[in-house]
């Protein structure tokens, strides 16, 4: 029952347009002839005055034609008064034309589909064109018709030149485009060079690593694809191993045992792998860091599986550069970032959910749970999440109960941390929490987290204090104590 009462829906909305449209353009016209005022006459044609003038004879023939224009003067081409126009009217009428146009432009994006998967190929394909974006859905339909009998092999070769095209250049990626080319590739319309330079770009690796190091600490180099320009139906593409060599002018520091990650394609996604490589044979100074990165493809079997006991058909090579300034062992500096003013902006956007102490496994232990949601945390911050309470005499005890990082090129949107950690030596914190109900919430640099992944985390000068969080107790022993409380022996 829902296509006929759409179908009628849509129909009413049409009449609708039609209606306003014819609306507004008869208001249009009637404001373009506007409303007599006077009795002077003048001619209809330009709207000259034509007083002093003696327009007709006795007869109503014409005796001298218009001074201006030249139109013969007969009583039909002589109006009386001047015109006035309305901009009341001229506004309704503009309103009535663009709902007829906003009516018409909703109906054609509910029907085009339909429309769509009735035109001939030739034209789609040069619509396409035009259709970059998809918006109209062209893309999808030449996709589902690559390798049927509704289009032919040269028509095919334009939209994989096309789809390569956009692939290269394109600022933003369609996934239909890709669709193109895998869909042509399964029916063995694209060549050999089509489908490696596909993967190619399909593949392209991103590096984060740090611009500078101290001669025997680990270097660490984040390896992955991001937002890999395929199609949706990544499934059918093959997993991508990458087997890096890393050298710095010419010294080679991958580790041996390092055999590259694998990483699947998805046109959303990011896949990263982490290499922490020696640098203990590098000298002090301005390097430079290369990459070379060998991506070996080999071709689905029949289930779907890889025959890796086959050489692979395709490689992909990849050469990556970055400046590196290697430092003397114990003179590697890390800069201190400071900015009271987003510190501020932080503390007040954080928001502390259900924070609470709980019992934690094995038995006897006491963990942290929270939630805490940052709304302004920027980027590249490594902190220390540590609780302070007062205790009865005026003096603080603090614990550490988290940890929170967000990586300088974030690979995820999520601004917030869950979960928690285990407590050391709970006992006193417990209590002083069992008086005062409440604590303060401290972010603390990580400064051993920053130091040692300085491609990701920046080491920050400032701790963002967050006053009077509220902590839930839910602890056996302390619901014990509760329930059966000991027996105090009175004052002698």
């Amino acid at each position: 029952m829902g296509g006929p009462m759409i179908s009628i829906l849509l129909l009413f909305v049409l009449i609708l347009g039609i209606g306003s449209l014819i609306l507004g353009l008869w208001l249009l016209l009637r404001w373009r002839r506007g409303r007599r005022s006077g009795t002077h006459p003048t001619c209809r044609a330009c709207g000259f005055d034509l007083r002093g003038l003696t327009p007709t004879n006795s007869d109503s023939t014409p005796s001298a034609p218009c001074p201006e224009c030249g139109t013969a003067l007969t009583p039909d081409n002589i109006a009386k008064g001047d015109p006035r126009r309305s901009p009341f009217t001229l506004v309704v009428a503009l309103l009535c034309i663009l709902l007829a146009l906003g009516i018409f432009g909703l109906a054609l994006r509910r029907i085009w589909p339909t429309l769509t998967s009735r035109l001939p190929t030739p034209i789609l394909v040069v619509q396409s064109a035009l259709d970059r974006t998809d918006s109209l859905g062209t893309v999808t339909e030449l996709a589902s018709r690559v390798g049927t009998t509704r289009m032919s092999a040269d028509h095919a070769a334009t939209l994989i030149d096309r789809a390569l095209d956009q692939q290269k250049n394109a600022l933003v990626w369609i996934p239909a485009w890709g669709l193109i080319v895998e869909t042509a590739y399964g029916a063995n319309l694209t060549t050999h060079e089509q489908w490696q330079q596909y993967l190619h770009v399909a593949a392209t690796p991103m590096v984060e690593v740090s611009s500078k190091v101290a001669a025997g600490d680990p270097l660490s180099i984040d390896l992955g694809v991001k937002n890999s320009r395929v199609s949706q139906r990544s499934q059918s593409l093959p997993m991508i191993s990458m087997q890096p060599t890393i050298d710095v002018d010419g010294v080679r520091i991958t580790d041996s045992r390092l055999r590259g990650g694998t990483f699947g394609l998805a046109p959303g996604g990011a896949t990263w792998s982490t290499y922490s490589c020696d640098t203990s044979a590098l000298q002090p100074g301005q390097r430079t860091l290369t990459l070379r990165i060998q991506t070996p493809i080999r071709q689905r079997t029949g289930d779907g599986s890889y025959d890796d006991s086959k050489p692979p058909t395709i490689t992909l090579d990849y050469t990556i550069t970055r400046p590196l300034t290697v430092e003397t062992k114990g003179t590697a500096t890390h800069a201190m970032k400071t900015d009271a003013a987003l510190a501020e902006a932080v503390r007040k956007a954080i928001d502390v959910r259900d924070f609470t102490l709980e019992d934690g496994y094995p038995e006897g232990t006491i963990r942290a749970s929270h939630f805490v949601y940052f709304e302004a945390l920027p980027h590249g911050v490594a902190m220390q999440m540590i609780l302070q309470v007062r205790n009865p005499d005026g003096t603080f005890i603090e614990r550490i109960v988290g940890k929170v990082a967000r990586e300088a090129q974030p690979k995820t949107g999520s601004h917030g941390v869950g979960g928690g950690m285990d407590i050391k030596d709970p006992a006193p914190f417990v209590e002083a929490l069992r008086i005062a109900g409440e604590g303060t919430l401290v972010l603390r640099p990580d400064l051993d987290v920053a130091k040692t992944r300085p491609n990701l985390y920046e080491i920050w000068g400032e701790e963002i204090v967050v006053p009077s969080v509220k902590v839930k107790l839910k602890l056996k022993a302390l619901r014990s104590e509760q329930e059966h409380p000991k027996e105090r022996t009175p004052a002698k």
